[in-house]
């Protein structure tokens, strides 16, 4: 284009945006405001301004009633944990900087919702047989491993079958043994229990291992294994980058997030995991804001939070249950089921829920956690007269 013809350009465009533009009706608004007096001419302004508001008004309800705020992926967060981790390995993981990194570099077949409740992780669906003894579990479509390597059925079965290894020790043993483990395609697997167990769906949470990286190792090498430290799981984060220290345990993980992640890529887009050897020193770098989410503390650092208006507390339901268990070999008097029972009615349970808990537990009557009841909503509470009183009438 020449010179000239950018002249020229510049003159059309100044002779287009310099003309003065009438709105329609524009004039016969004019009109009717000269016919009005000055008390009429405030009126009708004021109508205006009401109509004008009005519609705002209206367009700001329907905006509230029908649009959705969808939170944006990015960002990052820098969170403290107790512990180096020494097996970020679902079968081997003990310590809670094991399960922390775990839970997030691994995915099962289910995950626990904020409520505690089971939903689909890896599984889209499962079915449960009439008689409580069979699982059918059902896996999702493209379906990946943090190294690109599919994720099936046979992973899911070689993860079982490794918990179930005497040799392996797995913490996780007992939650999978004499469960029968069969593939039925390369996206569905059933498992077999030997009697009816509620909470056998809080077993399907655990992680899966990618088999083409465990596959050649045997049982004694499992611990020993470079890729405890360096795990490749399905979960919502991948292992990015480790910071050691001069003792060669890690001093922070940075991990970023999986965007094949079978539940769908995480909002965060990064998370860094520094570590500290006690509570004391994780609480005082939370508090000089080197990190700015901590987890995992005691009930009685909760509590002294939960008094900070600046900090927003968030607490869930663990499926997880503290009992007290009468020694029968030590005091044969514990045998007699009528004194166990007396005991266990005479128990203040919101005493031991207070004074060890800080208040942080609910009470149950049975050994299944509240997540697997129908009934989740009921009162566990029972009065001091009343429970004596029924403690004495078992005697």
């Amino acid at each position: 284009m020449s010179l000239f013809e950018k002249n020229t350009g510049s003159e059309d465009l100044l002779h287009l945006f310099g003309k003065k533009w009438k709105l329609p009706g524009e004039k016969a608004v004019s009109n009717i405001a000269k016919t009005l007096s000055l008390t009429e001419r405030v009126v009708f302004i004021l109508l205006i301004a009401v109509f004008a508001f009005s519609s705002l008004f209206l367009l700001w309800k329907v905006s509230q009633a029908f649009m959705v705020e969808v939170p944006e992926r990015g960002g990052s967060l820098v969170e403290g944990i107790v512990g180096s981790p020494r097996f970020i390995n679902p079968l081997l993981a003990e310590t809670d900087a094991d399960q922390d990194l775990t839970a997030l570099v691994y995915s099962g077949l289910l995950k626990a919702t904020p409520e505690g409740e089971p939903a689909g992780d890896l599984s889209e669906s499962y079915s449960v047989s009439p008689d409580g003894l069979t699982y059918t579990f059902r896996l999702k479509e493209d379906i990946y491993f943090h190294d690109g390597e599919p994720v099936t059925a046979e992973d899911v079965e070689f993860t079982i079958l490794k918990a179930q290894d005497p040799i392996l020790k797995s913490p996780r043993r007992i939650n999978w043994e004499s469960v029968g483990v069969r593939v039925i395609d390369k996206e569905e697997i059933e498992f077999t229990l030997p009697h009816p167990y509620a909470p056998f769906l809080e077993n399907a949470t655990m992680g899966v291992l990618p088999k083409h990286l465990w596959k050649n190792l045997e049982p004694e090498q499992f611990a020993g294994s470079l890729l405890n430290a360096e795990p490749v799981g399905s979960g919502p984060y991948r292992v990015k980058k480790i910071k050691r220290g001069s003792d060669g345990l890690p001093i922070y993980y940075e991990l970023t997030a999986f965007k094949k992640y079978a539940s769908g890529e995480p909002y965060i887009r990064n998370l860094i995991l520094k570590m500290f050897s006690n509570e004391k020193d994780l609480i005082s770098a939370f508090k000089k804001g080197e990190v700015e989410s901590i987890n995992g503390i005691s009930p009685q650092e909760a509590r002294v939070f939960e008094k900070r208006k600046e900090i927003q507390l968030l607490t869930r339901p663990l499926p997880r249950i503290f009992g007290a268990f009468f020694n029968q070999n030590q005091a044969t008097v514990f045998a007699n089921k009528e004194v166990r029972e007396a005991l266990t009615i005479s128990l203040d349970k919101e005493e031991f829920v207070e004074k060890i808990l800080a208040g942080y537990g609910i009470t149950i009557n049975s050994p299944v956690p509240l997540s697997y009841l129908k009934n989740r909503n009921q009162d566990n509470r029972q009065e001091s007269l009343s429970r004596l009183e029924g403690a004495k009438s078992i005697l």
